[in-house]
């Protein structure tokens, strides 16, 4: 998944920038109501509009809080089992914010909104999650997932999550300090779901730590200003994964995905038309990928038809030094100007964001524990 910065909207509402209307905010978000009921073992019963536990190891405590008078605690310190509080909501159709206080102690515990959950005995969509450990957070955002520094133990820290289901981009705020964002890939789901945080393993994570304050507020996906930013030949070389096709015509010949990437692979020897075609199929992703075609439509059409009188596919072996070799490689620097973004300055970037930690001791990025069991499905004993 290409990992991105969070963009100038974002990082407003990340940073509470914006006032927003909560449609289908949970209740009682700081328990002040002073009541978490023990429902389980799973399967867990429909819990719309109220907290609800698995055991007694997730309970309130008035002791540490964010506010008020009361906050939720798991503790699987010293049991064999994983606990953890639900509630369920209509998480509604458009973009959310997400926000909530935590105050890790020991171990690992995540917070997690799940849909079609199979109430701790079955499968579910993991749309949105955050784990915590002594060595990492995690962020997982419609199957993206990026890891950053650990929070301090100890205390309080607001965590905000911003997710807009139309370009499945979701970013991450720490403590007032915008972290960066992933971005998911598929269909987001919308509707019922389900708010989770604590515990939510078989084997326990044998962890403590205080939840308070949370809300979930919806608001009406903003609309793209501008066009998203060209992107060279070389990047989508390298993320075939991020391709909004997968064909492409070439002059009048169509080419599937497989072709394609081995032309752009393809040195270019002196053949100008694998150096037009190097530059060509990046420029026709790229206005697949919603750029603005405007600067480079006529290159479009006259490198299309420089290769239509050729037979059968390319590379068409022309020499560069040719009289069609030369108009082939002026095409193609045209081509390149505009995929390097020099000819859409009021595009929208796409900038990396900072990389994720380097694996180490206790920190390989959902390759082995802790990571590969941070974001189990809430689960439990059966009944």
């Amino acid at each position: 998944m290409r990992t991105l910065v969070a963009t100038v909207l974002g990082l407003w509402l990340l940073v509470g920038g914006v006032s927003l209307s909560a449609r289908g905010d949970v209740a009682d978000g700081g328990f002040e109501t002073g009541s978490l009921p023990v429902t389980g073992p799973p399967p867990m019963p429909p819990s719309f509009g109220v907290w609800s536990a698995t055991d007694t190891n997730t309970h309130l405590v008035g002791s540490p809080v964010h506010s008020g008078s009361w906050a939720a605690e798991v503790d699987t310190r010293f049991v064999p089992h994983g606990s953890y509080p639900i509630q369920d909501f209509d998480s509604g159709s458009t973009c959310f914010r997400w926000t909530f206080w935590v105050r890790p102690a020991e171990g690992i515990n995540n917070a997690q909104i799940l849909y079609a959950w199979g109430r701790g005995v079955g499968g579910g969509v993991q749309a949105t999650a955050i784990g915590f450990s002594p060595t990492q957070v995690t962020l997982i955002g419609w199957t993206g997932i990026a890891t950053f520094p650990p929070l301090g133990f100890g205390a309080w820290h607001e965590i905000v999550v911003v997710g807009n289901r139309d370009t499945l981009v979701t970013d991450l705020a720490i403590d007032g300090t915008a972290l960066g964002s992933v971005l998911g890939t598929g269909t987001a789901p919308v509707g019922d779901a389900t708010m989770t945080m604590g515990d939510g393993a078989y084997n326990a994570y044998h962890g403590l730590y205080q939840w308070d304050d949370f809300r979930y507020e919806s608001f009406d996906c903003p609309s793209t200003a501008e066009p998203p930013c060209p992107s060279s030949h070389g990047f989508w070389k390298n993320h075939a994964q991020a391709w909004p096709v997968d064909t492409l015509v070439l002059g009048d010949e169509t080419y599937g995905k497989a072709e394609l990437l081995a032309l752009l692979k393809r040195p270019s020897r002196g053949d100008a038309s694998v150096i037009l075609a190097h530059q060509l199929i990046a420029a026709k992703l790229n206005v697949a990928d919603g750029s603005d075609p405007t600067p480079i439509a006529a290159a479009l059409v006259d490198s299309d038809a420089l290769l239509a009188p050729h037979v059968g596919r390319l590379p068409y072996a022309v020499k560069a030094s040719s009289p069609e070799g030369r108009t082939m490689t002026g095409l193609a620097e045209q081509l390149d100007t505009y995929n390097n973004g020099n000819l859409t300055p009021e595009c929208a970037a796409r900038t990396e964001a900072p990389p994720p930690l380097p694996p180490g001791p206790g920190h390989d990025p959902c390759g082995s524990p802790p990571c590969r069991r941070l974001f189990d499905l809430p689960t439990g004993r059966r009944r």
